[in-house]
């Protein structure tokens, strides 16, 4: 866990397939975050209160926990890839107003966006 850090920008090595409850919570020192494929899980509050200004999911994450990018008051935007069909409750709690959801039209990602009233972008 590097909860609390301040790091240059989070590294998942190959053998990571998912990354735990609270693990980058309130890290600090980067404004992008690429989160690559083989992480298929982003658990509960995984990047609470995180630095992040953009965050990359890549093709083959499947599952944002609750509250994964909860209180992330610097997040901009956020791309969310086909393969992300489990959205949990309250991802984007505490983020700004101008949080803007990166997705494909018909996607989990673009569902979740009306529903919680956040402002998104169709892309592809």
């Amino acid at each position: 866990y590097l909860y609390g850090q301040e790091i240059e920008a989070p590294v998942f090595p190959g053998h990571i397939v998912s990354i735990n409850d609270h693990a980058y919570g309130a890290t600090t020192g980067y404004d992008k975050l690429v989160i690559p494929g083989h992480i298929d899980c982003i658990n509960t509050y995984a990047f609470y209160d995180c630095s992040a200004k953009e965050v990359i999911l890549e093709e083959g994450v499947v599952i944002l926990g609750e509250g994964a990018f909860a209180g992330c008051e610097n997040l901009q935007s956020i791309t969310i890839p086909l393969s992300c069909g489990l959205m949990h409750d309250n991802i984007f709690q505490d983020c700004p107003e101008e949080l803007v959801i990166r997705c494909y039209a018909g996607s989990k990602a673009e569902d979740y966006a009306k529903e919680y009233d956040i402002n998104y972008e169709l892309i592809g």
